[in-house]
């Protein structure tokens, strides 16, 4: 599920787990929970500019559902866990290389996953390799 599940204002009674469903349904146009199983929460992350703790889950999908992306995602594709390969990175956001998953993305450009979602990917990995 997407790493920034933000509840909505003047929504205090939502949960953290419904926050996080709402997101995914609104970043790749599916409910997580309907098109699979939950498997539990991720340790909470604090992102590098922030000190709001983002809560965040793992969802095994069985359906055959494609992600229908937002105007916040440049892309979404299905990977298998072990196609990605751990190795340090230069990004443009920051002056010095960085851990990072790499695989080929679904255009078969490389797709370099590295900060907050590097993590959230990585909690994720060792959930079920």
């Amino acid at each position: 599920m997407p790493p920034r599940a933000r509840r909505r204002a003047g929504d205090p009674g939502e949960t953290p787990l419904a926050a996080a469903v709402r997101e995914t349904v609104e970043e790749v146009g599916f409910d997580p929970l309907a098109a699979g199983r939950l498997l539990g929460p991720l340790d909470a992350l604090l992102s590098g500019h922030s000190t709001v703790p983002v809560a965040a889950y793992a969802a095994h999908i069985t359906a055959a559902v494609e992600p229908v992306t937002s105007d916040e995602l440049a892309a979404a594709w299905w990977a298998p866990t072990r196609s990605f390969q751990e190795r340090l990175v230069e990004v443009r956001e920051v002056p010095y290389r960085v851990p990072a998953l790499v695989s080929q993305g679904a255009d078969g450009r490389e797709a370099v996953v590295w900060g907050m979602t590097y993590r959230l990917l990585d909690d994720v990995r060792s959930l079920v390799d």
